[in-house]
């Protein structure tokens, strides 16, 4: 139904700009084995695109995870060098006996400046409120109920397509 968000891994998007998506081999990151899986994206700057995965188990109801002992996130990026302006986006708690994605998200900016693998960290600090206007609650990052995360592209003009892989968040 409609009112029912999404739950695991998802893409959203602006103007029908469909980023694409998928596990994949790839042994290339620095030590990884000969049988590692990785998710592969394709992103378009044409609008904006992301890929979010809301935390789950049974595929039928959000599952929350506490990260109030990190400092921040952390994974392994394989950069294609595009230049594409890209985030991270955080789902923090949402509203009681909520049915919606009404997730408060936190967002931090990176850019796709680098080809092959590096490891990416991103402090908790440098997280911002992002208002999306899906009535989420006013709080604050409190990393207690983190209900997911995604990671996306912001338009640019030109368009650049940003192909990278993620692994080991």
């Amino acid at each position: 139904p409609a009112a029912v968000p999404p739950l695991g891994w998802f893409s959203a998007q602006g103007a029908g700009n469909v980023p694409t998506f998928e596990r994949s081999v790839d042994a290339g990151r620095p030590g990884a084995g000969s049988d590692n899986d990785v998710l592969a994206l394709s992103m378009n700057t044409a609008s904006w695109a992301v890929v979010i995965d809301t935390f789950t188990e049974d595929g039928s109801s959000w599952q929350t995870q506490d990260w109030s002992d990190a400092r921040g996130v952390g994974f392994w990026m394989r950069g294609s060098n595009s230049g594409a302006p890209m985030f991270v986006d955080l789902l923090d708690n949402r509203n009681p006996d909520s049915t919606v994605d009404d997730a408060e998200r936190f967002s931090v900016r990176f850019g796709d400046d680098w080809s092959g693998w590096r490891f990416v960290e991103l402090p908790f600090a440098d997280f911002t409120r992002k208002n999306i206007g899906n009535g989420a609650p006013d709080d604050g990052l409190t990393l207690t109920e983190m209900h997911g995360f995604g990671i996306g592209v912001e338009q640019t003009s030109p368009a650049v397509t940003a192909d990278i892989a993620i692994d080991d968040i």
